[in-house]
Order: structure tokens, then C-alpha cells, then sequence
């Protein structure tokens, strides 16, 4: 698995590659960082036939601090990442924030994407993120999670609304708290799975208090997407749990009202959340959409 630093304008993103660069490519985004997307949900389409890549956000995990930012300019490092690698577009994956950013991607340069896969995303991200933060309820057509009630919720963004205090227990657990109460009720919940996906993110981050940075940009995002996604011709699934209670499934089927085409792909008693038991899923239907 082959690393690469991605030199973006001056900002350096840890990037990792799987299988032949010759093969077709499969760009990972997420949320924060890269080993989100495991290696096992990689090789899945490694073994397909796909060259894949993720990275890691810049001001999370291997990649440099750089603040302020926006998501613009988190759009921008996807575009310098396909750059680096001599690459003139490849099929964009994202999941949670990385789904926002990809479905931005695709929006601001279509010719870079081939076809798009969002997972447990919304196109109204700022404001859910301001639902949950700050308990402001906009009149998006669209049902907001609240805070209060998700107490787990409100617990782990609690370093953000305060100073920020380096305790890598109380993040780990605090993490860890928000995963298991995200979890549906058909995929069993494997904490030391977790725990020790958790502790690698917060020992391998640069500077861990990024985790919460991230949300400083979504909050000058653009509000609600639907406009522009009426417009947009890429071939596009979405997967969404059915009892996704952080971002509602009524938002995954507004994206794929949206984008001409789209295809809408319900995981039964799947929650916010990435799972090994879906991986196959998942990746069966990426490589379908990107043949």
C-alpha cells in the first residue's frame, strides 16, 4: 500500500493507494481520516479490479494543520489529490461529511467525477450540524436531528462548545459512546473493533483537536444543495440505513430525488455507521456502477 504526500498549494495531505495504478481508480473521501475506509473494505475493491485511494482531510490525522478552511477548500484538496496521482477523474466515493464534500465535487467539477456513491450523507449537512451543535432548527424541509435527543451526542461535541483539553481517554470513550448508540439494530456493534480503529485515529492525528475544527467549516457551508443536484448528470447511488437516527434516511432519498438518475439503496437496520458486515454490499454495488 503505497503512501504519497499530496502537496496542495502549500498544504500536505497523507494520501495511500491500493491495487494497479492501471486499473480503473476509486477516490475515498470521508469525514476525517483515511482508516475510516479499513483496508478491508479496500481490498474488496482491489479484488474487483480498482485502484483505490483515500486520504486524510487536511487538519485530521498524517495531514498538515491548516486552519481556517471551508469546504471549498476541502473540495479543492479532493482535485488536488486526483492531480497528484496524474489522474483526470475517477469514480468519487464519500461517506458522512466526505458525501457532502463529494457531492461538492461533483457539483464544481463534473469532468473530475465519473460516477458518484454517497453514504449516509445529506445535502443540507450545515444544517444538521447546526441542529446538533448549537440546537438550531432551520425550515428545511427536511427532519433535523436535536441534541437533546441524543445525549450521547451532545456529550461528545461537548470539547468543541468549550476549551478543547488534550485527554485521549475521554476522547476515545467519548467517540466510542456516539458509535454505539449510532449503531441500528441489525449489525452487532464491535467495541474493541472500534476501540482500536479510535485509538489509532488519535494517536496517529497531528493534532487530534482537528476532529472538531472540521466543524467550524461545515457551519460556512452552503445550506441546502437540492438546487444544484437537479442539475447535475452522474451516474450516482446512495446508501442509507433505515434507522440512521443522526441524519435521517428521508434525507438520502432527497438526494436521489434530486440527481437525475439516481439510485437509492436502503440497508435494512443499518445505523450511522460503517460496518464490516457491509462492506460487501457496498463495494458489490460500487463496482456495478463504475463498470
Amino acid at each position: 500500500m503505497p503512501e504519497k504526500i499530496a502537496n496542495c498549494g502549500g498544504i500536505e495531505l497523507w494520501t495511500e493507494s491500493f491495487g494497479d495504478p492501471n486499473d480503473p481508480t476509486i477516490l475515498l473521501i470521508t469525514s476525517t481520516q483515511s482508516i475510516w475506509w479499513e483496508e478491508e473494505f479496500c481490498q474488496f475493491l482491489v479484488q474487483g479490479g480498482r485502484h483505490v485511494i483515500r486520504y486524510d482531510n487536511r487538519d485530521t490525522g498524517l495531514s498538515a494543520v491548516a486552519e481556517p478552511y471551508s469546504i471549498d477548500d476541502l473540495v479543492q484538496d479532493a482535485v488536488c489529490v486526483l492531480d497528484s496521482y496524474g489522474l483526470a477523474s475517477a469514480h468519487v466515493v464519500g461517506c458522512f461529511t466526505g458525501g457532502f464534500i463529494a457531492q461538492c465535487l461533483a457539483l464544481e467539477y463534473r469532468d473530475r467525477v465519473d460516477t458518484l456513491t454517497l453514504i449516509s450523507t445529506t445535502p443540507v449537512l450545515r444544517e444538521s450540524i447546526r441542529a446538533v451543535l448549537k440546537g438550531e432548527l432551520s425550515n428545511i424541509d427536511l427532519p433535523l436531528p436535536k441534541a437533546t435527543d441524543h445525549a450521547e451526542l451532545s456529550e461528545a461535541i461537548e470539547p468543541w462548545t468549550g476549551e478543547l483539553v488534550d485527554d485521549r481517554a475521554k476522547y476515545i470513550e467519548g467517540q466510542l459512546r456516539v458509535l454505539r448508540n449510532e449503531a441500528g439494530s441489525q449489525y452487532v456493534f464491535n467495541e474493541e473493533r472500534w476501540r482500536t480503529l479510535i485509538t489509532r485515529e488519535y494517536d496517529r492525528a497531528l493534532d487530534w483537536r482537528g476532529h472538531y475544527r472540521q466543524w467550524d467549516a461545515i457551519l460556512k457551508a452552503s445550506p441546502d444543495l437540492r438546487p444544484r443536484l437537479r442539475e447535475l448528470d452522474v451516474p450516482t447511488i446512495v446508501f442509507h440505513g433505515t434507522e440512521d437516527r443522526t441524519i435521517p434516511i428521508r434525507h438520502a432519498e432527497a438526494i436521489a430525488e434530486s440527481i437525475p438518475g439516481a439510485r437509492l439503496f436502503a440497508v435494512e437496520g443499518l445505523g450511522h455507521q460503517f460496518h464490516e458486515d457491509v462492506y460487501p454490499i457496498w463495494a458489490r454495488e460500487i463496482l456495478a456502477l463504475s463498470n
